[in-house]
């Protein structure tokens, strides 16, 4: 049973609401209904939750649910990409808006339309697509991690900007691909964190998250800002779940990726060493 399902909030004490045992801020249990009764031999100290390595870094909070995981290990698997986690300063960054989504679609197939801007120009004909060159995007592997770089019309005019003012972001979208269901949409004044949770192969949990600045100052910008993000993210969403129903195992289908499209397959090898070592 789910034991809390606030989306914040502060407690001293955490209560099931299915047989109402309690537990403390610790995770330890604290009591129990009837528990002499009806689990003679058990004892309080051994039934406390579960425990997860936890760590806070780069104004996130990251928590590994293997088994037996530590600090040291999560620490280790965000370093090759931690200096640009840093240099994103999310700690200084607040919600400006969110919003949550259910979508047929299996989690890799959302991650992958983020991937290439060969689509752009067709699936985001009345979004985003003017602003953004035809298929040009370029991308970096650190360690399991992507940074893609989707360029908008704009880029060129990098060339004639002195160089102490150039600002990649202002021409260009970038898109931090953490492994497994992180990725953070870095634009120019703001960050979207798009977070999944895989509940079934063809099903996922999205949560959009979009931080900025000051964000009680002026939350009509950051609504639209928010509105428009979603709206073009829906539309990656939508074509995802068309090619998740085309999916079938009596027909199975193959996927090809032509050469602007290298981050996809960096990406899927990714996935398949995790897979293979597990």
């Amino acid at each position: 049973m789910k034991l809390v399902d606030t989306p914040h909030g502060c407690k001293r004490r955490f209560v099931c609401p299915y047989h109402a045992w309690s537990y403390d801020a610790e995770g330890r249990l604290i009591g129990a209904p009837h528990f002499d009764e009806g689990f003679p031999g058990l004892q309080k100290q051994e039934l406390g939750l579960d425990r997860f390595a936890a760590l806070e870094h780069a104004g996130l909070i990251w928590v590994s649910t293997a088994k037996g995981a530590t600090t040291e290990q999560i620490q280790a698997h965000l370093q090759p990409i931690s200096p640009d986690l840093e240099w994103l300063n999310m700690a200084e960054l607040s919600v400006a808006a969110e919003t949550h989504l259910t979508i047929r679609a299996n989690w890799k197939l959302l991650v992958e339309g983020g991937l290439e801007a060969y689509h752009f120009k067709v699936a985001h004909r009345n979004t985003i697509g003017p602003f953004f060159t035809d298929n040009q995007s370029t991308y970096q592997a650190f360690g399991p991690h992507i940074r893609s770089v989707l360029l908008r019309a704009s880029f060129a005019e990098l060339g004639a900007t002195a160089t102490a003012a150039r600002r990649l972001r202002d021409h260009a979208n970038l898109l931090y691909t953490l492994i497994p269901t992180t990725q953070l949409l870095v634009q120019q004044d703001h960050v979207i964190w798009i977070s999944s949770r895989p509940s079934g192969p063809d099903l996922t949990e999205l949560r959009l998250v979009t931080l900025g600045h000051r964000v009680s100052e002026n939350p009509d910008y950051w609504q639209k800002n928010h509105e428009i993000t979603e709206a073009t993210l829906r539309e990656d969403f939508e074509i995802g779940e068309h090619i998740q129903s085309g999916l079938s195992a009596e027909f199975p289908q193959r996927f090809r990726f032509g050469r602007f499209e290298g981050a996809l397959a960096v990406f899927n090898q990714t996935v398949d060493a995790y897979l293979d070592s597990a």
